[in-house]
């Protein structure tokens, strides 16, 4: 059985007008969630450059000692042999 014209154009401009609905919606979602996304890869970049700086200073003050360290060991050593000649 044939639907008549008039419902059956009806029908197709429904149609089109659901998906074009859909399309609008999930570019909608998807730009909301990219936002999300952005953000938090933001706040992740923050992170990582706050932890690389610590971890720049904190190799710092580590050589630093081990370098006062190295110097103690090397008078300690001096005065053993009986100093330097």
């Amino acid at each position: 059985m044939a639907l008549p014209r008039d419902l059956q154009r009806a029908w197709i401009r429904g149609t089109i007008l659901a998906v074009a609905a859909m399309a609008v919606g999930a570019f909608l979602a998807a730009g909301f969630v990219a936002a999300r996304y952005e953000a938090r890869l933001g706040q992740m970049a923050r992170e990582l450059s706050t932890l690389r700086r610590q971890c720049a200073q904190e190799t710092a003050g580590l050589r630093e000692r081990a370098a006062s360290c190295e110097e103690r060991l090397r008078g300690a050593a001096g005065e053993r042999r009986g100093g330097p000649r």
